[in-house]
Parts: C-alpha cells; sequence; structure tokens
C-alpha cells in the first residue's frame, strides 16, 4: 500500500484511568491507545489516519484530541458539537487543532436531530472550514441529503450503509441520489448493513460509488472493530472483533483496479482532510 495513504475512519478509547467512557454508553470496548492504532496503520502500510469521535465517549472529546495531539500531522479528526451553545470561533479553533468535520448520528437507537438544527449546523461549518459527516441509514439519507442546502462536503458513513433493509435495487438508487447530491463516501465497515463484505451485493454498490463518484471516494478500515450488536450489560467489555484490513484493500484493489484504488487511499483524501 501506499505510505502516502490514509485510514479515513478509526477510532480511539482510553486510557480509562484518564479518559473514562460516558455513563450513558450503550456499550463498553475494550481500550484502543495510540500505539495500538500506529501498529495497525504499519500492519496495513498507511501513514495517515482520521479519527472519528465514537459514540461511546458521547461529547467528551479528550481522547481523540489527546491522540490528535499525539499524532501530530498525520492524523485528522471528525468531532461531535452540542449545535445551540457552540459558535463559529469554537469550530475555527477546533480547525486549528487538527477537526476537518462535525459528525451527526442518526443511526443509532433514538438519536434523531431536527432539519432546520442541521441546516444551521451546516452553515457554521461552512463558515469554519468544515464539512458535515452523516451515520444514517440509506433511507434516512436519501430524504435528508436533498433538503440540505449544504455548500459544504457532505461525506456519509459506511457506504451510506444503502444496503441496510434495502433490497440491492434500492441500493444503488439510493446511491445514484447520495452521489448526484455531491455527497462523500466512505467504503468501510459493509458488514455494518448486515452484508457479508466481500459479497456481490457490496461490490455492486462499490461499482455504483466508484462510476459516479470517483473522485469522492475514501476509505477506512472502523478499526479497531468494535462489535456489531450488544447485547449484554452496558458495563460488560465486548471484545472488538478480528478483521483483517490488509485483505479488505486487496479486494478493493481487484474491485477498482490500480487508479481508482490510488485515488481513493491517496488523492481523494488529501482533498477533503488537507
Amino acid at each position: 500500500m501506499s505510505a502516502a495513504g490514509w485510514d479515513c475512519h478509526t477510532h480511539v478509547f482510553g486510557p480509562y484511568d484518564r479518559y473514562p467512557l460516558a455513563p450513558h454508553r450503550s456499550y463498553t470496548p475494550p481500550e484502543a491507545t495510540v500505539a495500538g492504532l500506529e501498529a495497525h496503520l504499519d500492519a496495513i502500510g498507511l501513514q495517515r489516519v482520521v479519527l472519528v469521535q465514537p459514540h461511546s465517549y458521547g461529547a467528551d472529546t479528550r481522547a481523540m484530541m489527546a491522540a490528535l495531539m499525539t499524532l501530530g500531522d498525520r492524523a485528522r479528526g471528525i468531532t461531535v458539537v452540542d449545535v445551540a451553545s457552540s459558535t463559529v470561533g469554537d469550530l475555527k479553533r477546533l480547525r486549528q487543532q487538527g477537526i476537518r468535520g462535525v459528525r451527526v448520528n442518526l443511526h443509532t437507537a433514538h438519536s434523531s436531530v431536527e432539519t432546520t438544527v442541521l441546516q444551521r449546523l451546516v452553515e457554521m461549518l461552512a463558515e469554519s472550514g468544515l464539512h458535515l459527516q452523516l451515520f444514517a441509514p440509506g433511507f434516512v439519507l436519501v430524504e435528508l441529503v436533498p433538503r440540505l442546502d449544504a455548500g459544504i462536503p457532505v461525506v456519509v458513513d459506511h457506504m451510506g450503509m444503502v444496503l441496510h433493509g434495502n433490497s440491492p435495487g434500492e441500493a444503488a438508487e439510493v446511491a445514484r441520489v447520495l452521489c448526484e447530491h455531491g455527497c462523500w463516501i466512505k467504503l468501510s465497515a459493509p458488514e455494518r448493513m448486515g452484508v457479508e463484505p466481500g459479497g456481490v451485493h457490496v461490490r455492486h454498490v462499490v461499482d455504483t460509488f466508484a462510476s459516479l463518484a470517483p473522485r469522492r471516494i475514501v476509505w477506512g478500515s472502523d478499526w479497531p472493530h468494535s462489535a456489531l450488536t450488544h447485547t449484554g450489560p452496558v458495563e460488560q467489555t465486548e471484545p472488538f472483533r478480528q478483521v483483517d484490513d490488509s485483505a479488505r484493500l486487496e479486494l478493493l484493489y481487484a474491485w477498482l483496479g490500480r487508479e481508482l484504488h490510488q485515488s481513493m487511499l491517496c488523492e481523494n483524501p488529501e482533498v477533503l482532510y488537507s
């Protein structure tokens, strides 16, 4: 893999004696610190990385911000904010600290946001030089994205979750709508859509995004691969899944070819996160 390449979707957890998880979280992952993240990047042959604020930390971004400081210029961050209490000045200061976008989670149970609030956030992001990142099922995105007067990059997590509850034909239509409205697509974590990561349906989705938005696809591992479902007591630590990220990159190389694979890992994320 290219040493200049980016892993555009990772998380850090802990150390918990310094950065405890949110008390009202939905799950408890093991610790996954900067040292582990650096080992992961070395293993897959990539240099740059994007840290995404995980849901289990709520609005407490101290762990991620500390990791950004440790990693320096090789890392960028995606944070969460309270629109009501945040100012454009706050967001500009976050950008100076390595933040490049704000994530809105509309996938987790009971998560919602009014369109007017989201539009206000978009306006603040535009003034701050940041982008919007959405984690939501495809059926939510296909209704929401066309209504947003964005004017900034809108990034959708995990292939827009287009196969989540959709037939392959419906998924292709959702993918088309997202691309027509200029969304950036993270080719990450297909298993979070409840499908086989290397299956034919995922390939069709990847092909659709690559053909319609070849300069707006980026790749993320979703390291350290937290559990897909959370059924035990919230205080019970759930082990990470074992995922061969190098094999996934090789599969995408076979599907996309050299030029698109290079764009996905290097040129496209440089545009989005520089």
